[in-house]
Order: C-alpha cells, then sequence, then structure tokens
C-alpha cells in the first residue's frame, strides 16, 4: 500500500568532495532541510548508493580518482540511477565545462567560492521540485479515495511479474473481489457511508496481504491483489482469510453499525503468452462464479 506520509520524510542529499572541509561547511548548510551523507570520492558514493537511496547528489568536479563527470556518466548508465538529479560543484570558469556538465546529465552547476544563500536557494529549488514530482507521481499510481494502488500501477507490477515468469518460470495468481450487494449499502446508507465502508475495506484488506502482493482499487468497488510467487492453491488461503476477515467486522458509522461480505474470484497465470488482461477476464469468470453461488464465497477458475 502507498504511504501517504512518504513525501514528508526528509530527503537524502549527498554531499562528495575530498576536502573534508568544504563537505562539512555543505553539511551544515544543509542540514535543516536534508539528510546529509558524506562521501570523499566518486568510487564511495558509487558503493553507498543503494544503501542511502539519495535524492539529490553533490559532486564536485575535480577529485582524485574518478571525477565529478566520470561518476556522473557511471550513475546516469545505470537504470536504477539514472534518475537521480546531479548538481556539479567546482572552481572552473569556463563555460564550456558548466555545457558539458549539463550535457552528460547534470541539472545545475554551482561555482566555488560558494555563497551559501545561493547554494541553499539552488538546492532548495531541486529538492522542492522532487517533491512535486513525487508528489505527481503518487496521484498518478494511488487511487485517491482508499490510498490503495490504482489500477495504471497494478498493471505495470502485473507486466514485471508477467516477465519474471517467462524468463524463471516464477508463478503468480491474481484474485479479483468487490463487495457484495454494494449498491444496496449505498441506497441505506447514503454514498458517504459507502465511500466509508470502501476505505475499511481497503484497511482490511491491506493488514491481510503481505508486503511483497500488490493491492489496487480497479473500479467502484472492486480491488484486485497480485500475489507474486505464489500459486492457486496459495492464492486461494489468502483470499479466504480476506473474505472471513471482512465478514467477521462491523464498522460503525454515524449511528449505525455497517457490516458487508466480499466475494472473491481467483486465477493463476496459465502461459508464456499470456496477457494480464486474460488472467483479469478469467479471474472475473470466477468472480462472477462466486456472486451466482451465493456471494461471501471465494472460487477459483474452471
Amino acid at each position: 500500500m502507498p504511504d501517504p506520509n512518504l513525501q514528508f520524510e526528509k530527503p537524502v542529499v549527498i554531499v562528495t568532495d575530498d576536502e573534508p572541509l568544504l563537505r562539512t561547511f555543505l553539511s551544515a548548510l544543509l542540514e535543516e532541510m536534508a539528510t546529509v551523507v558524506e562521501a570523499e570520492s566518486g568510487e564511495q558514493v558509487i558503493d553507498m548508493i543503494d544503501e542511502t537511496a539519495p535524492e539529490l547528489i553533490l559532486l564536485d568536479v575535480e577529485m582524485p580518482g574518478m571525477s565529478g563527470y566520470e561518476t556522473c556518466e557511471k550513475l546516469k548508465s545505470n537504470p536504477k540511477t539514472a534518475g537521480i538529479p546531479i548538481i556539479f560543484i567546482t572552481g572552473r570558469e569556463d563555460v564550456h565545462d558548466e555545457e558539458h556538465g549539463l550535457v552528460i546529465g547534470g541539472v545545475d552547476y554551482i561555482k566555488k567560492p560558494l555563497s551559501p544563500g545561493l547554494v541553499r536557494a539552488r538546492i532548495n529549488n531541486q529538492l522542492q521540485l522532487i517533491r512535486y514530482q513525487r508528489e505527481l507521481e503518487r496521484l498518478a499510481t494511488t487511487d485517491q479515495l482508499t490510498e490503495l494502488w490504482n489500477r495504471r500501477h497494478l498493471l505495470e507490477i502485473a507486466g514485471n511479474e508477467l516477465g519474471r515468469y517467462r524468463r524463471y518460470g516464477h508463478t503468480f495468481s491474481v484474485a479479483l473481489f468487490d463487495i457484495d450487494h454494494f449498491k444496496r449499502l449505498n441506497d441505506t446508507y447514503g454514498h458517504a457511508a459507502g465511500d466509508y465502508a470502501l476505505r475499511e475495506c481497503a484497511r482490511l484488506m491491506s493488514d491481510a496481504v503481505r508486503s511483497q502482493d500488490t493491492l489496487a482499487r480497479i473500479g467502484g468497488e472492486e480491488f484486485c491483489v497480485l500475489l507474486p510467487d505464489t500459486d492457486v492453491d496459495g492464492a486461494r488461503q489468502m483470499a479466504e482469510k480476506m473474505r472471513q476477515r471482512v465478514e467477521d467486522i462491523e464498522i460503525a458509522y454515524d449511528d449505525a453499525m455497517i457490516s458487508f461480505t466480499i466475494s472473491i474470484g481467483v486465477t493463476e497465470v496459465h502461459a508464456d503468452d499470456e496477457t494480464f488482461e486474460a488472467m483479469l477476464a478469467r479471474a472475473d469468470e470466477a468472480l462472477y462464479n462466486a456472486k451466482a453461488g451465493g456471494r461471501n464465497r471465494v472460487e477459483l477458475t474452471p
């Protein structure tokens, strides 16, 4: 489930320079706006990148061993690190150096001697831009009512799982479920109560799924959970756990106690050339059978 508080965490900034005094100066300058990690070389930046997960890197251009430019090119050549913004710090005055730094992927170029106000302003601008980008990404991949992932994100993860299945044979399953008699719930208690029930259903499901699973609201009262490295029997057990969890709960809304159930259709990936849309269609058929069989039940693909 997306973390709604993620955008409020302090961003991590790596400050890279072979001069300890400059690193200390920059760290003190940025400590209020970021969690600062110091590195003395480009090689050290590469080594610590996975552990620190920085959102911005400050690179001195001239360092022993790997230069700032070489470090930037190495980071930009790796898909995992290519999106990290890089600001160069240099004492060089040649405009061609600045042009080169921007061409190879730098987002800004700060010249020595450093002006504290200018450094703070430029770095703050980059961090603000990062925050805006993160928020846009969150809005693009998150269902606003339930704060679960949305259909777009689910399809992206499903594409990754299909790739793993085709390459390594790692199976996975899908459970498609929706709230039984949801229209009746809306008609009885009102649409605000229906929205509240959807949010509570999302919370219950989030508590039931594993950290590696992808739970999404894909429309109306319909939800989907993608279960990696799980065959259909394991998915059925997970779905039954989810079904039972919802059946056992009553939720308080205004002066009423609301209860509802869910029906679930489960399927497993079948073939190398299969699409995720075909899997959803099979899960939807199983869901239809669960509804036709009396609701509040789990059905597998025939």
